[in-house]
């Protein structure tokens, strides 16, 4: 396997794929699990991924992501839905608590206290899943999988075109092939003019 600096390198945002290659259920599954796997805040998991494999959906899908192109090239899109069900009135943080077998009653009190000051949840929300996304692209990028996070789609019409729920929200459009073409080179800042260490 490459070093991680290679892979990184060569890893760009792909925006037309090769749309006769086709992902392996396989390499689908490693990056489902590192999106599964990713950390996320209190461990609230305020996610679900929808997988879409169908050329004709995915045409469908291009004019709601303003007509880019890799929505109907790509292999695969993985949408990643973020959920805003976090008050005291729904379950679904009892629901995750109740997986752990210690310090229930302590997690309970804080994650509780913490929504009651959090007044943006959606915005909380997308971070957790742009947290899962960073590792399903990386995941991807290892297994010589381009992809392409899009935050620039119309997210009323992505949600009523995956029948969304009303606690729902499209928080992020990656898809997922293999190059087209080979993108130009890399340009970035070098670490010494964006990293500063304190002592």
């Amino acid at each position: 396997m490459k070093n991680i600096k290679d892979i990184l390198t060569s890893r760009h945002a792909t925006t037309i794929f090769d749309d006769e290659k086709i992902i392996s259920d396989d390499i689908i599954n490693d990056i489902l699990v590192s999106g599964q796997l990713s950390p996320s805040s209190f461990g609230l998991e305020p996610w679900r991924f929808i997988v879409l494999k169908n050329k004709e959906k995915q045409k469908e899908m291009e004019p709601m992501c303003y007509h880019q192109p890799q929505v109907s090239s790509a292999s695969h899109i993985i949408i990643l839905v973020a959920r805003t069900d976090f008050n005291e009135n729904d379950t679904y943080i009892d629901e995750c608590i109740n997986r752990y077998n210690e310090n229930q009653e302590k997690m309970t009190k804080t994650i509780r206290t913490f929504f009651t000051y959090t007044k943006d949840i959606k915005n909380w929300a997308s971070h957790q899943c742009y947290i899962a996304g960073a590792n399903m692209m990386m995941v991807g990028a290892i297994k010589e999988v381009d992809s392409c996070p899009m935050a620039g789609f119309d997210p009323k019409k992505v949600g009523e075109f995956l029948k969304l729920k009303e606690n729902e929200f499209p928080a992020l459009v990656i898809p997922f092939g293999y190059r087209a073409k080979e993108p130009r080179d890399k340009v970035r800042w070098d670490l010494e003019k964006i990293v500063e260490f304190i002592k």
